[in-house]
């Protein structure tokens, strides 16, 4: 019988995040650093368990900057440095991913003295969930513009995937 066994070592997702900004600085930053490791034991018949496992090991150092132009203009910019490796023991085959993903760059705008609103492009990654579904993208070209007043908010975008 297979016996499908998910063993997480280090699922701690370590996320320690430090945000800075000063009142009056012009650049604001985030770091996020996450380990995750992971075993998938017994992935076929094979008679030894020590070897027939698949390991995915992932290493993650985010950072984000935003640079203030002006009272309404923004720059902003995120990126991650990645480690990321999956080995399958039983056949000894392992495949790497390392290197700097460039994850949000772009530029945002804000008006509106009655009816405040943000009109953002660039780069971006998005996630939308609602009780049915979860819908995420992270390469998205995007035009956005958000308005807000009181309770009553509006967002209207066009994107498109690269």
């Amino acid at each position: 019988m297979r016996n499908l066994l998910f063993v997480i070592h280090i699922a701690s997702l370590l996320s320690l995040s430090v945000a800075s900004a000063d009142e009056h600085s012009l650049l604001e930053t985030d770091f996020a650093l996450s380990l995750e490791r992971n075993e998938l034991d017994n992935l076929s018949l094979g008679d030894d368990p020590d070897l027939d496992r698949l390991v995915n090991e992932d290493y993650e150092f985010e950072f984000k900057l935003e640079y203030t132009v002006n009272q309404n203009l923004y720059l902003f910019f995120g990126a991650s440095l990645v480690d990321e490796s999956e080995t399958v023991k039983s056949i000894g085959t392992e495949e790497a991913l390392s290197g700097l993903e460039r994850k949000e760059m772009g530029l945002g705008y804000y008006f509106g003295d009655e009816i405040e609103s943000e009109l953002k492009l660039g780069r971006v990654e998005i996630a939308s969930a609602s009780e049915w579904w979860l819908w995420w993208d992270e390469d998205l070209d995007m035009i956005r513009l958000e308005s807000a007043y009181n309770d009553f908010e509006v967002l209207l975008g066009v994107a498109e995937e690269q």
